[in-house]
């Protein structure tokens, strides 16, 4: 696609040149019928009995100079027209490769954001991979991931990004902020993203809702120093996000459940093996 921008640019350069050229030199020509005309003036004013037919034939030159010269500035006027839809043409089409190449890019985002929270069953990666998004994508420098327990009704910090120290700590599902933005359902964005946000006012909320069942919430304290705004494939992130993030957890969560089912049911097996076996063999002798 660059490539044929360059070809593009290097035709309208060259059409420009040549015009250029082109009409420089009917200028010259133009400057040469001039002297030819001021030079018969000056003839005709010095040889005042000159025969009638010189004359007329001096007035038909300068009728020629004058219309050659006025088809000149035609052209000229016609150039420039056209020069100017050129421009405003190659103008056009650079926004809208800049365009499409803005979808792409996004469209990029969006599946590489989707193949990461679905490339695992581990626990601790698919979390790994909500924070690479969060960071590399949308663009967040402090963050927290609470994963929501139905039996305790509480919300526990899971992992993020500069919230080590908070690790663990618990906020239970009642009258609060956060607690208020899950019932919802809905994604919160605050109106001012300048200054660094905390749980009762964070920068962004997203419930992590997985077939109506509340799994957690994704929390935004502070973005990176160069993004001042949340840009429309943010929105789009956050949605994919809502949803896939949330059944990439629960996966994670039944695969890691699973697991220890059937590590605990493979260790009775054994212990009932073991328990059954006689503890001395016979003597054959």
């Amino acid at each position: 696609m660059t490539e044929k921008n360059d070809n593009q640019d290097g035709f309208f350069v060259k059409f420009f040149e040549e015009g250029r050229a082109r009409i420089e030199d009917l200028l010259k020509q133009n400057e040469q019928l001039k002297k030819q005309v001021a030079l018969l003036r000056h003839e005709l004013s010095q040889e005042s009995g000159a025969e009638p037919a010189a004359e007329v034939n001096a007035e038909g030159e300068l009728a020629s100079v004058c219309q050659e010269r006025d088809r000149l500035k035609q052209e000229l006027d016609d150039f420039h027209r056209r020069m100017q839809d050129l421009e405003k043409e190659n103008s056009e089409f650079a926004d809208k490769y800049l365009q499409v190449e803005k979808e792409s890019s996004n469209l990029a985002s969006l599946y590489v954001a989707s193949y990461q929270l679905h490339s695992s069953l581990d626990y601790d990666v698919v979390l790994q991979r909500i924070n690479e998004i969060l960071i590399n994508l949308i663009g967040a420098e402090r963050f927290a991931i609470y994963l929501y327990d139905p039996k305790t009704n509480t919300f526990t910090l899971v992992s993020g990004e500069g919230v080590d120290e908070r690790k663990g700590s618990k906020i239970p599902l009642a009258d609060n902020f956060l607690s208020r933005i899950a019932r919802s359902g809905e994604l919160y964005l605050a109106q001012d993203v300048s200054s660094a946000g905390d749980d009762d006012r964070p920068i962004a909320a997203l419930p992590l809702v997985a077939q109506d069942e509340l799994l957690g919430l994704l929390v935004i304290y502070k973005l990176l120093i160069q993004k001042d705004s949340f840009e429309p494939i943010d929105h789009e992130l956050f949605d994919l996000l809502a949803g896939h993030a949330a059944i990439a957890v629960r996966a994670a969560q039944m695969h890691a459940r699973s697991e220890r089912k059937a590590a605990t049911l493979e260790g009775f097996l054994q212990m009932l093996k073991e328990a059954s076996a006689p503890e001395n063999a016979p003597d054959e002798s």
